[in-house]
């Protein structure tokens, strides 16, 4: 079995097992560096995923309450204005 091993057909350069071996090795461990930093930059795209679904959260509960207390005040001014309306009338 031959142990030199060529990469490219066209460079006529050749490598040994070993330094095959230790460039796979050093491509791994670069892959490896890539794949932490990925991984980091998803947690902390999630972790801002969920601050901003929280966020969202409590301005639509927010909106809730706004939206009731403007319902009650709509209903007040009607039933004043009908009130009034009555109270004119009768004079």
């Amino acid at each position: 079995m031959d142990d030199n091993i060529s990469l490219l057909k066209t460079i006529e350069k050749t490598y040994t097992n070993n330094e095959l071996i230790e460039i796979l090795v050093y491509k791994k461990n670069e892959i490896d560096s890539l794949f932490q930093e990925s991984s980091e930059e998803l947690d902390r795209i999630g972790r801002e995923k969920d601050e901003l679904n929280k966020l969202e959260e409590n301005v639509r509960y927010e909106l809730s309450g706004l939206h009731g207390a403007r319902t009650v005040l709509d209903q007040l001014i009607n039933d004043n204005s009908v009130k009034t309306k009555q109270e004119n009338e009768e004079q």
